[in-house]
């Protein structure tokens, strides 16, 4: 049974200098921020209510609040389709990758396995951007490292996938891919 919000399960030793373990709720990050530098040799855990377990915390509201800032300025300012969609793709595989680990026994860090990926994404965004409209240009005939590029990024959303929703969406789209290629003409 999930806890009752308005009670407190929050009890702390007054003396947080010499207390060996600090219970806090979830004050927001840059609250969280200003209380870990406090203690600079000391982690911060969040409990994960789903999973009935305690995880170490990982901000990646950072990154979620530059991409909020850049969907708000798209709102307010034209950006052409091309470079919206890339740049929202990007910001979500960073996410998707940092904030869910490639499986539970890794709940408690970063692996480099967490951060490689992504970074392999915004290049293959990166080299779409910068190839600019003869990249969408030459879709039909598409150069070596374009189809390379374009399989890679096809295998790193399947797997942010994967880890954000389950092995079900991944398959649905392995599915609809395989039937682009061998389905009726």
């Amino acid at each position: 049974k999930w806890h009752e919000g308005h009670w407190s399960l929050v009890e702390n030793d007054p003396d947080f200098a010499r207390s060996r373990v600090w219970i806090a709720y979830d004050r927001g990050d840059s609250a969280n921020a200003a209380l870990m530098r406090k203690v600079p040799d000391r982690s911060a855990y969040l409990y994960d209510e789903a999973h009935l377990s305690i995880n170490l915390y990982r901000p990646g509201a950072a990154i979620a609040v530059a991409m909020t800032l850049f969907h708000l300025y798209a709102a307010y300012d034209i950006v052409p389709t091309i470079p919206l969609r890339y740049t929202h793709v990007a910001f979500v595989l960073v996410l998707s990758f940092l904030l869910f680990p490639v499986s539970d026994r890794f709940r408690n860090r970063i692996q480099w396995f967490d951060v490689v990926p992504p970074l392999i994404g915004v290049a293959t965004i990166i080299y779409a951007l910068m190839q600019g409209d003869d990249f969408t240009d030459r879709a039909a005939v598409p150069e070596k490292w374009d189809v390379i590029l374009g399989a890679i990024f096809i295998l790193l959303v399947l797997e942010a996938a994967r880890r954000t929703t389950g092995w079900i969406m991944p398959m649905v789209a392995v599915c609809f891919i395989l039937y682009a290629y061998f389905g009726p003409d």
